[in-house]
């Protein structure tokens, strides 16, 4: 089941392999390159980052999922094109440590 944001985007969205999609609403998409967004967002929004392969390995990936899961932010969304073809492994990991059913 497609949950309504990618239902809303089709092609240009989808979930993850082995991810759960959420049935929290969604507020607003929050559009960062901030090193650490978590100050300046909330619970129920998306996060979407163009750099999200932090650098440093996976305590940076772990360190900066684990401030959005905090502040309960809906989901977390990389941009895939010509740069980076899939989502970073690393990426992928912190975000499965911070939520296991994904």
């Amino acid at each position: 089941m497609d949950f309504p944001i990618v239902a809303r985007l089709g092609g240009e969205l989808r979930l993850a392999d082995r991810f759960v999609a959420t049935h929290e609403p969604m507020t607003v998409v929050h559009i960062s390159e901030l090193a650490d967004p978590a100050a300046y967002v909330s619970g129920g929004r998306v996060v979407a980052y163009d750099e999200a392969d932090p650098a440093g390995g996976q305590d940076s990936c772990d360190g900066y999922v684990a401030p959005l899961k905090r502040n309960d932010i809906a989901a977390l969304g990389i941009g895939l094109g010509p740069v980076r073809a899939e989502l970073p492994a690393r990426l992928a990991a912190a975000c499965r440590v911070q939520d296991p059913a994904g």
